[in-house]
């Protein structure tokens, strides 16, 4: 896959107002600001889900502008109220070190269901959680879909970084039809009191889609996400969990790089400066 870099890397990424040490050059273009930057979006994603398994051959576009994508029938989660994120990697002799992730926005006046995946999400809802979703005000300015995420892990985690930061204070809520491997993997890495799952799993009735894949469907709140991967973070440490401590204190650090105390609060930011004194020559 041929990345397209701009003559100056640097200059084209976003100037974040947090100082973060962040390892590649993010880029966030929609389809009508860059449509070639979302055509390669969609390619880091395709190639992501047949590598993996997810998809079949005859899943992906095998020609055309678009080749390497899902095709539009696997993809519901394109159009105008759709925010592309990348991450680059600013060597530019390493153009495949790429990641990518996208934001879906409801209508205005819309409901969760107007969601790209969020009518096909309704039938397996427990009734919790359409109690939940449907008990949201304003749902066209709090929900939102997260989707598209492939390419380097490093990649990846970074984009979620950013926009977990960037969203903190804003009331999102944050809709995820994860494959039930990344679901795994993510409660892994954020912890469980992250991700709040209102349905059974998704079965995807595909002859394109493996027969494996099943999509777990799961809200989470972007402005107490930090504070959830503290609060699991000292459940592990009275419980003796070394394996959670060690993933959870890796993630906690990670996404409060670069966040003060007036944006961590008082307590966050403390236990920030506690975990970091356990590393020496680490910096804040």
């Amino acid at each position: 896959m041929a990345i397209t870099y701009p003559e100056d890397l640097q200059a084209a990424g976003e100037v974040a107002e947090i100082t973060r040490q962040d390892a590649y050059v993010h880029i966030t273009v929609t389809e009508m600001s860059d449509p070639e930057r979302v055509a390669e979006a969609l390619r880091i994603q395709g190639e992501g889900y047949h590598s993996f398994g997810f998809v079949s051959e005859d899943g992906i576009e095998q020609d055309g502008p678009l080749k390497g994508a899902l095709i539009p029938e696997l993809d519901k989660s394109r159009g105008p109220y759709t925010d592309y994120y990348l991450a680059l990697n600013p060597d530019t002799r390493r153009v495949a070190d790429v990641a990518t992730m996208r934001k879906c926005h409801v209508p205005a006046g819309g409901t969760f269901d107007d969601l790209p995946t969020g009518s096909l999400a309704r039938p397996a809802m427990t009734p919790e959680g359409k109690t939940l979703v449907d008990s949201v005000e304003n749902p066209d300015i709090h929900f939102k879909e997260i989707g598209g995420l492939a390419g380097n892990p490093r990649g990846v985690y970074e984009i979620i970084r950013n926009r977990i930061q960037e969203a903190r204070g804003k009331e999102e809520i944050w809709f995820f039809s994860i494959v039930s491997t990344t679901f795994d993997t993510m409660v892994r890495r954020y912890g469980r009191s992250n991700f709040t799952v209102i349905g059974e799993n998704i079965a995807l009735d595909d002859d394109r889609v493996n027969d494996a894949i099943s999509m777990v469907p799961a809200i989470v709140y972007p402005d107490r996400f930090i504070e959830n991967v503290l609060a699991d973070l000292r459940v592990a440490q009275d419980e003796g969990d070394e394996l959670a401590q060690r993933e959870l204190r890796k993630s906690f650090l990670f996404l409060t790089d670069g966040l003060d105390e007036q944006s961590l609060g008082a307590e966050v930011y403390a236990a920030r400066d506690e975990l970091l004194s356990t590393r020496p020559g680490r910096s804040r």
